[in-house]
């Protein structure tokens, strides 16, 4: 049996929420001042996202639907290595890296007239990368994309973990059943 318990009553953690460019995380991490895994977060899974998954996140980022919120930790103690580590979200900052250094091409389709210099065919038709994208298409995908980020000043890299498997640890994973459901009624079948 699995217990609630603890030693102490659970202590509020005051998490201070901005609104970021998923550019601007993608640039301190480029800096060196933010990691999201390897030694510095040692509670971190590598990368663990499908093509697709990565693609759909773009998708979401142009067509405004919400993303959740990067929680991050400044980390305030004195210690080499990075000022912030990311607790959560690590999968979708890796997505924002590979599509802004070009590693992640999505449909053409998906940019009005304009927005693009070039694309490339695949089997699934016409993609591009953010470096295919006229100034006028990446500004447009900068100003519709935004990331809910929440920063925490914890006090330990154990404090950190167990934000982790607090927000990570106790959902209840999506059946292939659940998402065929779901898949069917967007289809309007």
């Amino acid at each position: 049996m699995t217990t609630h318990q603890t030693l102490d009553p659970i202590e509020y953690l005051s998490l201070h929420v901005t609104m970021r460019s998923p550019r601007d995380m993608v640039r301190i991490w480029e800096d060196g001042d933010l990691a999201w895994d390897g030694p510095a977060v040692p509670y971190q899974r590598g990368p663990a996202w499908t093509r697709d998954q990565q693609i759909q996140l773009i998708a979401s980022s142009l067509s405004g639907i919400p993303i959740p919120a990067i929680i991050t930790n400044r980390r305030n103690w004195k210690t080499p290595g990075p000022v912030y580590v990311v607790i959560d979200g690590q999968q979708r900052l890796r997505t924002f890296a590979a599509w802004f250094k070009g590693n992640l091409p999505v449909p053409a389709t998906w940019w009005k007239d304009g927005m693009y210099e070039q694309a490339f065919s695949t089997v699934d038709g016409p993609y591009v990368t953010y470096a295919d994208l006229t100034v006028l298409g990446q500004r447009y995908f900068n100003n519709h994309a935004s990331l809910a980020v929440a920063e925490g000043s914890l006090p330990t890299v154990q404090a950190e973990a167990e934000v982790y498997l607090r927000v990570n640890g106790y959902g209840t994973v999506q059946t292939d059943a659940d998402l065929d459901r779901a898949a069917r009624v967007a289809r309007g079948e």
